[in-house]
């Protein structure tokens, strides 16, 4: 019971820091748009945390896919063929199940 209170308790003040993060960014720097990669953060972190016992790469490669689109969409409007990126992820997470 202690140690699923201890990990909400992590995971809250996780998103504490991201929220606090988030608004510092905003107000002070005026990175409103690129500033809410930190929730994405903060979840990765997160799932870091709580998969101490068992390793979810199939979370980490999506995450990473997820990463590699937006700024691929957003800095180079590669919108359209960036979502290639998805269907890529898949087959990893397909091939990696086959090897593991």
């Amino acid at each position: 019971m202690k140690i699923v209170n201890k990990k909400r308790h992590i995971r809250e003040l996780i998103y504490l820091l991201a929220v606090i993060i988030y608004l510092l960014l905003g107000f002070y720097l005026n990175l409103w748009h690129p500033g809410w990669i930190v929730f994405l953060l903060a979840t990765l972190i997160e799932n870091t945390i709580n998969s101490t016992f068992k390793i979810k790469y199939e979370y980490y490669i999506y995450v990473g896919a997820v990463i590699i689109y937006l700024p691929l969409g957003f800095y180079l409007d590669l919108w359209h063929p960036g979502w290639i990126i998805f269907l890529v992820a898949t087959v990893i997470n397909l091939i990696l199940k086959i090897l593991i």
